[in-house]
């Protein structure tokens, strides 16, 4: 019997290695796209980063469309709830359309277009100044798609107006081919049928406010704005809703914005009435409630676009003529604007104010002042001194001394009684406040803020203006109110807070605070204790500096602000003289003499004839030693220190016709563009 060798077992050959396992084969791009559509907005987004071709695939008017046709609707007040964590405080302005809307962010004081899916939102900038404006925003299915902005505006006595803001457009408002054919009368248009709707009114009258506005006047009519070739249409509205209040009537979307309905909310009665415009001509009555679709938002990849200063000065060219018009003054720039509407935006915009502000205070030269009316007035007339001087103009009088504080990066502030006004000495831009209501007290005549002190300073870490009431002590009928310190940031209309820990000491009422820039702190004078209390704007905290000595015979004691630094000047009818006290330099508390400036030579200068402080208004570093600006309230003079003289340079002894009354207010002045009122106001009404 045959035998295998014993080694045929190692000389078989190995079996056959296995099939290689099958490749997964890609999907195609349609499929991924069809799946990428149904994500969320958000998700989507974060998947353009996969690849340059994914990028732009998922960046294409095509694809948003889709995706946005694929995408479910969410709640809106929700939606807001989670931007605002990223944004502030934020309020709606306008309706959903296609998951873009106008969003003001309260606690920044910007509004915004805005895209609630991506957390994406780019500013807008100031339209034309108006005494009321509403907003809407539409979207124009042309030439690829854009959403555009729309404001519609009044100016008493000056008719009315429509400007558009195209998103991701040019980064400033241009004006619309025709003015609105009726009056306005619920803010906040609604977006339907390729057009923004809005509730008006066809023959209304003018009224001083919105707030006036909305509580007489009744819509008779619905006024569309169509997006596409950007002319208005107006539609009576149906008979049960004609004639009625406009804060009962609601415009809403209904089927994803294919039809417009109108809702009327009558008191304590359900259902609720509704109509439907078919066809853009007819009304018709239908059941149902109504309403839902203007209180949810699309999922949706819409671009807001940039912001609109980075859209103006994206270019350098742009950047350079920045840089070459903020050496011009002021007023010259008010003329320069008329030029072309990119200038305008260059010079309209809060980044170009900053620049020409920064620039001139660095330049800041001899002292120009302008004497100024102050509030109530709701007109702000601003004479300069110059035109006093070289003619007979005779400038604003008051019956009593009204002191004007130091402009504060381009804006000075006076108050008299419970007014208060911001104003720009140089542009004559102002805003008027009432006290008790800007800072948030129910009534305009509470008295926690009697014997209240304002102070005007500037937060540099936000750049923003920062007002700080101190309130409290005694107030009528004589009995003592517990401390209180509230800050008011001027981008938030009428929202002050309150500081948490008050003040330590009472500040004096009648001696007006001052700001000093290089250590940010705005100084109030104490009268009990004998004390200067200091307040730190950005840390929002108290300190108290002791005074210096307290001479005898002292009739007033002031702050001021002389070369960047703190300055007590004291007033002694007794001797005529004003005393300038400057801090020791390292030595906290202690004081030193700057100037004892004796002035019985000069009646209408001196302390013993003056009504009120004489107050040391600037130095002019022009000159040798440094002559010092006085401001009685009737004359002007420059004491040089050096030689001890006074030079008048502007009196109202001169004008005999006013028999020794009246007085003036003086404000220096510091080129600047800077505006008193904050974004949103002055997006809305100027």
């Amino acid at each position: 019997m045959d035998m295998d060798p014993p080694n045929k077992k190692a000389r078989e050959e190995p079996p056959p290695p296995p099939p290689p396992a099958r490749q997964p084969q890609p999907l195609p791009d349609e499929v991924m796209e069809h799946i990428f559509a149904r994500l969320p907005a958000r998700s989507a987004a974060r998947c353009r980063c996969l690849s340059r071709s994914w990028a732009a695939a998922l960046s294409s008017r095509g694809f948003i469309s889709r995706h946005l046709d694929a995408a479910g609707r969410l709640s809106f007040p929700a939606a807001l709830s989670a931007w605002s964590r990223e944004h502030g405080d934020t309020s709606p302005l306008t309706r959903s359309c296609r998951g873009l809307a106008l969003v003001a962010s309260i606690s920044e004081g910007v509004v915004y277009v805005g895209n609630p899916s991506t957390g994406q939102a780019a500013s807008l900038p100031d339209g034309t100044p108006a005494a009321f404006a509403c907003l809407g925003l539409g979207y124009d299915a042309r030439a690829g798609g854009r959403h555009k902005a729309v404001r519609v505006y009044y100016q008493y006595h000056h008719g009315s107006g429509c400007e558009v803001y195209d998103v991701g457009g040019a980064g400033y408002w241009r004006p619309a081919a025709r003015p609105p054919p009726c009056r306005v009368v619920a803010a906040g248009g609604v977006f339907a049928r390729g057009r923004v709707h809005w509730l008006a009114a066809s023959n209304a009258a003018a009224a001083s406010d919105e707030w006036e506005l909305a509580a007489r006047l009744t819509a008779d009519s619905v006024m569309s704005f169509s997006a596409g070739d950007e002319t208005f249409t107006s539609e009576p509205l149906p008979t049960g809703a004609r004639g009625r209040p406009a804060y009962l009537l609601e415009l809403t979307p209904l089927d994803g914005g294919r039809r417009l309905g109108l809702v009327y909310h009558r008191r304590g009665r359900r259902p609720r009435s509704m109509w439907v415009l078919e066809d853009d001509v007819r009304w018709v009555a239908t059941a149902g409630d109504g309403g839902t679709d203007g209180h949810l938002y699309e999922e949706s990849l819409e671009p807001v676009g940039r912001p609109h200063e980075d859209v103006v000065f994206a270019s350098a060219s742009v950047r350079a003529l920045s840089l070459a018009l903020r050496r011009l003054p002021a007023r010259a720039l008010g003329r320069v604007k008329s030029v072309s509407r990119s200038w305008r935006a260059v010079i309209d915009s809060d980044r170009f104010a900053a620049s020409h502000n920064d620039h001139h205070r660095r330049r800041a030269g001899q002292s120009v002042v302008v004497l100024t009316s102050c509030p109530p007035y709701h007109r702000l007339v601003a004479v300069q001194l110059d035109s006093c001087l070289a003619s007979d103009v005779l400038p604003p009088l008051m019956s009593s001394r009204v002191l004007v504080s130091k402009p504060c990066h381009g804006l000075a502030m006076v108050c008299r009684g419970e007014w208060g006004q911001l104003f720009n000495p140089v542009t004559r831009a102002h805003k008027n406040f009432f006290v008790g209501l800007s800072f948030g007290f129910d009534s305009p005549t509470a008295t926690d803020f009697y014997n209240g002190s304002i102070g005007l300073g500037y937060d540099r870490s936000s750049r923003q203006h920062v007002l700080v009431l101190l309130s409290g002590g005694e107030a009528p009928p004589l009995r003592r109110r517990r401390l209180q310190c509230s800050v008011w940031r001027l981008r938030e209309e009428y929202m002050a807070t309150t500081v948490a820990a008050p003040p330590p000491v009472p500040a004096a009422a009648d001696v007006p605070p001052v700001y000093v820039e290089d250590d940010g702190r705005i100084y109030w004078m104490c009268r009990s204790p004998r004390a200067i209390l200091a307040f730190n704007i950005r840390g929002e905290a108290f300190d108290v500096v002791p005074a210096p000595p307290d001479p005898a015979g002292i009739s007033t004691e002031v702050l001021v602000e002389l070369g960047g630094a703190l300055r007590v000047v004291q007033s002694c009818p007794s001797t005529e003289t004003v005393t300038i006290w400057a801090a020791v330099a390292g030595r906290d508390g202690e004081w030193a003499r700057e100037h004892v400036m004796q002035l019985g030579r000069w009646p209408e200068f001196s302390p013993k004839k003056t009504a009120g402080p004489v107050i040391p208004m600037a130095v002019d570093p022009d000159k040798d030693g440094g002559r010092i600006l006085l401001d009685t309230g009737r004359s002007l003079g420059y004491y040089d220190p050096a030689h001890r003289t006074l030079e008048t340079v502007y009196s109202l002894r001169s004008r005999p016709e006013l028999r020794g009354e009246g007085f003036f207010a003086a404000a220096l002045w510091e080129e600047s563009l800077v505006r008193p009122y904050d974004r949103f106001e002055r997006f809305l009404r100027a």
